[in-house]
């Protein structure tokens, strides 16, 4: 695995999508590396940049992950930038992934829509 992932990340390094789509992955899931979505989310906007659109959903998960913060609260910075990459997903996604990205639109709409009522 650590061969692997040193091939995926040259490979990555020269913006190619389907490596740093995978590396995210690696990162994301903590395969043969300490766990770190800072780093996949990184990899995932490599792959997006260069061409893995299927990346935006992944983006928007890393940021909601990001939003949740302790006692219940949200972070409604990280919330606008899931909503963001959503949006993305949605608009440029085949059918299946559409499907769940609008669904997840709709979910952060409504936190962000329930942030407003708490903070107001």
């Amino acid at each position: 695995m650590v061969q692997a992932r040193a091939w995926y990340a040259k490979a990555a390094a020269q913006g190619q999508p389907d490596a740093a789509f995978v590396l995210g992955e690696i990162y994301w899931n903590g395969d043969g590396v300490a766990k770190d979505d800072g780093e996949a989310a990184r990899w995932w906007k490599v792959a997006y940049d260069n061409g893995r659109t299927d990346a935006a959903k992944l983006l928007g998960d890393a940021a909601f992950d990001r939003a949740r913060g302790p006692n219940g609260a949200w972070d409604v910075t990280a919330l606008h930038d899931a909503l963001a990459w959503y949006r993305k997903a949605a608009a440029v996604a085949g059918p299946e992934l559409q499907a769940e990205a609008q669904a997840r639109v709709q979910m952060v709409q409504r936190l962000l829509e329930a942030a407003k009522v708490d903070a107001g």
